[in-house]
């Protein structure tokens, strides 16, 4: 259904080498929901055109951290977890368009376990808020109990690895009418609290296959996915 799906697009900001070569940014926004694109010719002498195209959501590069967590509709998703439905946040973009950043932070901090800065991605301020949920509900049921697992794993080459098990090999993906699509074999690791979690994604990351390009020498060259299971039971 097209009101459970929210497409949103972010644009980074010039890196320091197409400032060097006098690039300039060649898209704008009106606040909110349209990205107008700038199309140039070959030459400075050919005619422009603008295209304008509508999202649920447009952040150019002066957006902080922080404030694309509050405005992206992330905490919604967050709130319907945790009453019990299933919810994703995938970034999707070309190389060196900035994905990881986005979902974790810098790729360095993540993997060094650095955490709190105002460069945190979506992911550890989503795992926050979790928590902050959770302390929230426990206070107001103090009967209930609450369970949090993680897994972390990447599509490397169309295979799936566990990023918490190196000794595993390639796993197979499988379907069935109770769970849906899963990774057979994947390591679910049972999460305490926070700082658990946060030891999750530190690991995964520090485990990521990266190499170098012409836009970030440190990319990410596989596909990675963090998943989060919130079971709760309230006794009355």
């Amino acid at each position: 259904h097209s009101d459970n799906i929210r497409v949103i697009v972010r644009c980074r900001p010039l890196s320091d080498r197409e400032r060097s070569l006098g690039e300039e940014s060649v898209v704008s926004t009106d606040g909110s929901s349209t990205i107008r694109v700038v199309q140039r010719g070959p030459t400075q002498a050919s005619s422009t055109s603008t295209k304008a195209f509508r999202f649920d959501g447009v952040f150019l590069g002066d957006e902080s951290q922080e404030s694309f967590f509050e405005k992206s509709g992330v905490t919604t998703l967050l709130d319907s977890s945790l009453d019990g439905y299933a919810s994703t946040v995938f970034a999707y973009g070309q190389t060196g368009s900035g994905k990881t950043y986005s979902m974790s932070g810098y790729e360095e901090q993540v993997a060094g376990g650095q955490f709190l800065s105002a460069s945190d991605g979506l992911i550890p301020r989503s795992v926050r808020y979790v928590f902050d949920r959770i302390q929230h509900a426990r206070k107001q049921h103090p009967t209930a109990t609450f369970r949090i697992m993680a897994s972390f794993c990447e599509i490397y080459n169309e295979q799936v690895f566990d990023l918490l098990n190196l000794s595993s090999t390639s796993l197979p993906v499988r379907w069935t009418t109770g769970k849906g699509f899963f990774v057979e074999d994947l390591l679910v690791a049972e999460c305490e609290g926070l700082q658990d979690v946060m030891d999750v994604l530190t690991e995964g990351h520090r485990n990521r296959r990266v190499g170098s390009h012409d836009l970030n020498k440190d990319s990410s060259r596989s596909h990675s996915l963090l998943t989060l299971h919130c079971q709760t039971e309230t006794i009355d």
